[in-house]
């Protein structure tokens, strides 16, 4: 199985928040990200596809339509926003790197043309804390 892996970077502010949750069961869970003025983050999220490479340009996708479609999807909605408050795709859901990674590849698999597949959404909100969200239809690990 081939996959093609492009990367993006975006900065955001957000809060780790469960609304259900009191004030102190959200400061015991989350910690200083619970900051009720938020915290921003450079965010890298990796899209990797699979699929048939195109014989004629050896290409698996032109990158300059991956890039638009991230563009008019996901950057334009996220990119310098508030998650929490700006953003409607996080409306009912915490703002974390599982969640992101996880709407991510909700927004951008029905947009992309039918002969690519979105093998997973790897999120890394800092040098130390990311998330992946793959496509259980496929069966494959993370590679690298």
């Amino acid at each position: 199985m081939l996959i093609f892996k492009k990367s993006y970077t975006f900065s955001a502010a957000h809060r780790l928040y469960n609304p259900a949750f009191s004030d102190e069961q959200n400061q015991a869970v989350f910690g200083k990200c619970n900051n009720p003025n938020f915290h921003g983050h450079n965010y890298t999220f990796e899209v990797l596809l699979t699929g048939e490479v195109d014989p004629t340009t050896s290409m698996l996708i032109n990158m300059v339509e991956l890039d638009a479609l991230v563009e008019t999807h996901i950057l334009d909605r996220v990119d310098h926003k508030n998650l929490n408050v700006d953003v409607p795709l996080f409306e009912g859901h915490i703002t974390s790197a599982e969640n992101i990674a996880k709407v991510f590849f909700g927004v951008l698999q029905p947009v992309l043309p039918t002969h690519i597949t979105l093998v997973g959404i790897k999120v890394q909100e800092s040098q130390n804390n990311s998330a992946e969200f793959w496509n259980t239809d496929l069966v494959c690990l993370p590679v690298g």
